[in-house]
């Protein structure tokens, strides 16, 4: 039986070692993806901390304010139609609906807040809409 030339015995050793390589980077991501996915997703509770905490800290709310303004997100997310309900009817009067609901929810807000947090307040929203992109929080609107 002829012994291999170093070339193939290389070679062999070369393919061994990418296929673990490739083996490990595929467990790896196996395991990350679900947890990446995961940290995307927050809860609408969890989404609301988050936009409290954030206009706590752009506007300079005090406890009070972010009780209030926590209160007024919690009652717009229990006014909110059923996600199986959201994908019914027409698509421009839904639309009509939801944007009535939020400068509602900005009225509310703004009537907590002191003259300069309004101005710093509609400052934010408008950098955060800007974030976003032209056609709202999905990009193409897909």
């Amino acid at each position: 039986m002829p012994t291999p030339s170093h070339a193939q015995s290389t070679y062999v050793r070369r393919k061994a070692a990418l296929r673990r390589l490739v083996g490990t980077a595929l467990l790896a991501l196996v395991v990350a993806l679900p947890q990446a996915a995961s940290a995307q997703r927050l809860s609408p509770e969890e989404r609301i901390e988050r936009r409290v905490e954030a206009l706590a800290d752009a506007l300079d709310l005090s406890d009070a304010q972010a009780l209030e303004v926590r209160a007024i997100l919690e009652a717009d997310l229990a006014d909110r139609p059923p996600r199986g309900a959201r994908g019914s009817g027409d698509r421009a009067a839904r639309r009509e609906q939801m944007e009535a609901r939020r400068a509602e929810t900005d009225a509310q807000i703004e009537a907590v807040l002191t003259e300069a947090q309004v101005e710093a307040y509609r400052a934010w929203r408008d950098e955060i809409a800007g974030r976003r992109g032209p056609r709202g929080r999905r990009g193409d609107g897909a």
